[in-house]
């Protein structure tokens, strides 16, 4: 596969906008975000890594990154920054806002597992 071309490289049988969820799809959730959504390396290991059988070599070549750095996005140790977003939206399907989305989501979830204690602030 070459790399360098602004064509989708591969279509993924995955597409970000179908881990998006509207707002008040569950009850008492924050904004429409998922119940404990999947961290979004595993989403593009599982989904769309592995069903074309590609090392992850080869995919950081066809993404135009370094292995490290996808790397560490599938294991979680960074996150879907724009950049990436765009890159697999070209390589993968799906939109980079979508996947941008779906980053948010994991990141606002793993927050309100734990939220700050606030207290909500009022006009004097």
């Amino acid at each position: 596969m070459g790399t360098g071309t602004s064509q989708s490289l591969w279509r993924c049988p995955y597409v970000a906008e179908n881990c998006r969820e509207t707002p008040g799809s569950h009850p008492g959730d924050a904004g429409g975000v998922m119940h404990n959504p999947p961290q979004p390396g595993e989403v593009i290991r599982e989904l769309c890594i592995d069903p074309l059988g590609l090392s992850v070599t080869d995919a950081a070549q066809a993404l135009g990154v370094t292995r490290k750095a996808l790397s560490e996005l599938l294991n979680g140790h960074t996150g879907i920054r724009p950049a990436m977003a765009v890159r697999l939206s070209l390589a993968f399907g799906g939109s980079a806002e979508s996947w941008l989305t779906q980053q948010a989501q994991y990141d606002l979830w793993k927050v309100m597992q734990n939220p700050p204690e606030i207290k909500r602030l009022h006009p004097a």
